[in-house]
């Protein structure tokens, strides 16, 4: 499935990094802040390194159609880029914040 989680069953630790809901209007937006604590962290960079690249790729590659090889390759890059940042900042005992929108 798609989606991250269902009602029984709850959001993997790293759909903690993306998830938020900002606000679109007609005058811009109202981005969504969010702040993970440093306890957060590693289970957050455990996940990503257990997500399969090759199962990754396949989903990417079935939702882009035509594009799906060259988006899978853009995903793969960017959550290997992921993988590092979440692992060093365990690694260092931080948190961080992010804003979507």
């Amino acid at each position: 499935s798609a989606r991250p989680h269902t009602d029984d069953e709850p959001a993997r630790p790293a759909f903690h990094m993306v998830e938020g809901r900002p606000t679109w209007t007609g005058d811009g937006d109202r981005p969504w802040v969010r702040a993970l604590a440093s306890e957060e962290i590693p289970a957050i960079a455990e996940d990503l390194m257990v997500l399969d690249d090759d199962a990754v790729a396949r989903r990417v590659a079935q939702w882009r159609g035509e594009r799906g090889t060259e988006s899978a390759r853009y995903t793969l890059q960017f959550l290997q880029s992921a993988r590092s940042f979440m692992t060093a900042l365990a690694r260092d005992g931080r948190g961080m914040v992010y804003r979507i929108g």
